[in-house]
C-alpha cells in the first residue's frame, strides 16, 4: 500500500511537472510573438480630390462626400477644396464671425505648419448639437485646418464629441496636419 501511495505521488508530482512546463513554455511562445520592431498601424493613407492625408483606423469614407465617419463615436473628418482662392486671402478674410455659427464657440486659433510645410490656421470651437427631435443636445468640438498655396485653399473639419476628446483629438490633429495638397 505504501509503494501504491508513493507511485501516486510520483506521477501527481510528474503531472503537476508537465503542466507548469507546459504553461511555462506557452507564456514563453506569447512574449516572443509579442515582441516585433513593428509598431501597428494607426492610419491609413486616403485620397480626396486632390489632397492626401492619413485618416484615422476606424474611420469610413462616407459615400457622395468629401471624408470620412467614425461610427462607434460619431466623429467626422471631411475635407473641402476652394478652388481659385488663394491661402493668404482664405487665411486673411476667415474669422470667427464665419465660424460661430449655429451656436458654436470659438476657443483657440493657433497659426501651424503642417507636416509638409504649408502654413495653416487650426481653429478649436465648442458645438452643441441637437438632436433629430430637438429633445437633447449632446457637446461636440469641432477643429477646422485652413491651409493651401497660391492658388486653391483646403479646408478640413473634423467634429467629435466631447465626452471622447481625449481619445481623439490628437490623432484626428495629426491627420489634419498630415495633408498633401497633391
Amino acid at each position: 500500500m505504501f509503494a501504491d501511495r508513493k507511485n501516486n505521488v510520483q506521477i501527481n508530482n510528474n503531472y503537476m511537472k508537465i503542466r507548469i512546463l507546459t504553461l511555462l513554455l506557452i507564456v514563453a511562445s506569447l512574449g516572443c510573438s509579442s515582441q516585433t520592431n513593428e509598431t501597428p498601424k494607426k492610419f491609413f493613407k486616403a485620397t480626396v480630390n486632390n489632397v492626401t492625408l492619413d485618416v484615422p483606423e476606424g474611420f469610413e469614407a462616407v459615400t457622395g462626400q468629401n471624408g470620412f465617419l467614425h461610427k462607434g463615436s460619431a466623429s467626422t473628418l471631411m475635407i473641402e477644396e476652394i478652388p481659385n482662392s488663394p491661402y493668404s486671402f482664405s487665411a486673411e478674410h476667415f474669422n470667427a464671425t464665419n465660424l460661430e455659427k449655429d451656436g458654436a464657440k470659438l476657443t483657440g486659433s493657433d497659426k501651424i505648419k503642417t507636416s509638409s510645410g504649408h502654413d495653416a490656421i487650426l481653429y478649436t470651437l465648442t458645438v452643441p448639437l441637437k438632436s433629430k427631435d430637438n429633445t437633447t443636445t449632446a457637446d461636440f468640438e469641432r477643429m477646422v485646418l485652413l491651409t493651401g498655396n497660391e492658388t486653391r485653399t483646403i479646408c478640413i473639419v473634423v467634429n467629435y464629441p466631447v465626452i471622447i476628446k481625449k481619445l481623439i483629438q490628437e490623432p484626428l490633429k495629426t491627420s489634419m496636419l498630415s495633408i498633401i495638397i497633391n
